[in-house]
């Protein structure tokens, strides 16, 4: 509201008051009453003040309803009953009665289940496993936290969430949850819903803890090979050993990607899929034979290992798990437990024995990392535990199997 004063030797009151300029932002007005008397001055300054309101497209009504919206949540600060969740109230009084709109709000429970959905169709399956699992997490870590605000998480919160998962978890796993967590809020300020990523300022722990994975001898992948649960089984072990893909790619691989004509197999692995990075890999002898009798589909989206096809890789029952059982059967080492639970010795270990299969042929750094897809020869080294003529000629220095 318009408030009057007079200068220091002056008999005629001045008055002030605030109007609303074109970038929306307040500006305070000064102007003289012209009257020497203070209640004839008030009456000026707030036609003034009405005046300069109406210009601005503010009635006079409306601005009694946000000066009452105002005065309300000056009396909560003083008397330090101002909360978040107040705040936002008032907030929202207030862009109802200047715009007409509602304010968009979310609990944290309700963000990150409403993050979790516009996910669910942009990402593969393995990564939005590995989003639900974050989720349920962070949700739980908070409890009965998780139906505050949205911007009450601070960044201590975040840190507190990231040691409670230390224990039995490497650091590279943490790190991953945290990300993760970043995500979400990130998403959040694309949506103007709040100012800043609490994730933000944490700083990665040092993977001084990651564990270096090891290769298979060649013995154990003929014992994984001799006791394979299923033929499909045998056929992504092999595909495994002698092309380096993962699991899921391995098991989810389709008849497209194969042609046996020019023995070569063609896939864009689904960690590199958003970049696009297609590996074209010639088919080893000892595989090649393995397809060829392998029951054959003519539709090229047909899955080459059917009752594997679709599959998880994690979880209970899991093809992970079911590798493990295969690595028991056939009296391989595991290895030594990790601190996440997970042993040394897995199908990954697979992508390391090709790589060091090529590696111990002589194979050059630059075809081990076209053939194994890795994005920077720094990821490659983590690959290789010991020019190109032809990627057929690497793939044919590779041992074979009984």
């Amino acid at each position: 509201m318009a408030s009057v004063y007079r200068r220091e030797g002056s008999k005629v009151w001045q008055c002030s008051y605030y109007v609303p300029s074109d970038e929306g932002e307040f500006q305070k007005k000064r102007k003289s009453t012209g009257k020497t008397k203070r209640k004839d001055a008030e009456r000026v300054a707030m036609a003034l003040e009405t005046k300069a309101r109406e210009v601005a497209g503010i009635s006079d009504e409306k601005a009694k309803k946000v000066q009452a919206i105002l005065e309300r949540a000056g009396e909560d600060a003083i008397k330090e009953r101002l909360t978040i969740t107040r705040a936002r109230a008032y907030l929202s009084e207030l862009i109802r009665e200047t715009t007409g709109e509602e304010l968009s709000t979310y609990t944290i429970e309700g963000w990150v289940k409403e993050w979790l959905e516009r996910k669910r169709p942009l990402v593969k399956i393995a990564t939005l496993r590995r989003y639900e699992g974050s989720c349920r997490k962070f949700l739980k870590f908070l409890g009965t936290r998780a139906e505050k605000p949205l911007e009450s998480v601070s960044t201590q919160d975040v840190r507190k969430f990231r040691d409670s998962l230390r224990e039995g978890r490497t650091a590279n796993t943490c790190n991953n949850f945290v990300q993760d967590v970043a995500s979400i809020y990130r998403a959040a300020i694309d949506e103007g819903l709040i100012l800043s990523n609490p994730a933000a300022p944490l700083k990665a722990l040092p993977l001084t803890d990651s564990t270096t994975r090891k290769p298979f001898s060649q013995g154990d992948v003929q014992k994984l090979t001799d006791n394979a649960l299923s033929e499909d089984w045998r056929g992504v072990i092999l595909i495994g050993a002698y092309t380096g893909l993962r699991l899921e790619d391995c098991a989810g691989l389709l008849w497209g990607n194969v042609d046996l004509n020019e023995a070569t197999l063609t896939i864009i692995p689904a960690k590199t899929q958003r970049k696009g990075i297609e590996v074209r890999i010639p088919l080893a002898a000892p595989l090649l034979e393995f397809l060829e009798s392998h029951p054959i589909a003519d539709d090229p989206d047909a899955p080459v290992f059917p009752s594997l096809a679709g599959r998880s890789s994690s979880g209970r029952r899991g093809l992970s798990w079911s590798f493990g059982e295969i690595m028991d059967h056939a009296n391989v080492s595991r290895g030594k437990k990790l601190q996440d639970g997970k042993h040394e010795m897995s199908f990954h270990c697979l992508r390391h024995t090709f790589t060091s299969w090529l590696t111990n042929a002589g194979v050059s750094p630059e075809l081990r990392q076209a053939m194994t897809g890795h994005l920077d020869s720094e990821s490659h080294k983590l690959y290789t535990h010991h020019d190109l003529s032809s990627l057929r000629g690497a793939i044919d220095s590779l041992p074979g199997l009984e």
